[in-house]
């Protein structure tokens, strides 16, 4: 049997202060065959899936299919390559798998380039629900260490604002 090797992140699931949204309420619905909110970004749609739930955890799947793009089969021998035969309304299907430890609130979530991020859940939920919902990254204790002791340079900075409600500042 082939070893394979996975990386994971944990996500607290952030909402608004008044907020009504229960993600287990949402993950018991799909798990009960309530057929499940698709969000469309571009050309890729996502979905969460295959839900099914233990004494402490619920196991999903969050997937992207990707509409355009697709990859084709070849031989790196012959140099040879095809397109993969595929209906129009399918796309390629890429997954990330996932654990939502409810009694605190915790996602775990399966770190896949290919397919997407826990950041990409929140939009999906706050696309579904019509409010502001986040996955926020769980920085372990040697990441905290690394910061704090200004050993760490960041590389990126991720920047997200809420959607404003107010239409007074919009343009005319």
């Amino acid at each position: 049997m082939e070893n394979k090797a996975f990386s994971i992140d944990f996500f607290t699931i952030r909402s608004d202060k008044n907020s009504s949204f229960e993600f287990s309420k949402y993950l018991d619905e799909l798990k009960n065959n309530k057929i499940p909110h698709i969000y469309s970004d571009s050309s890729n749609h996502f979905a969460i899936r295959n839900v099914s739930k233990s004494k402490a955890y619920y196991y999903g799947e969050f997937c992207k299919y990707r509409m355009d793009g697709l990859p084709h089969a070849g031989s790196a021998n012959s140099g040879t390559e095809r397109e993969l035969p595929i209906d129009p309304t399918e796309g390629l299907v890429e997954k990330n798998h996932f654990a939502y430890k409810f009694d605190d609130g915790v996602v775990i979530f399966q770190r896949n380039g290919n397919a997407s991020r826990g950041q990409k859940m929140g939009t999906y939920l706050t696309d579904l629900y019509d409010e502001t919902i986040t996955l926020s990254p769980i920085v372990t204790g040697n990441s905290l260490k690394k910061i704090m002791s200004n050993k760490v340079d960041p590389i990126m900075l991720e920047v997200s604002i809420a959607r404003p409600t107010s239409t007074s500042i919009f343009p005319p």
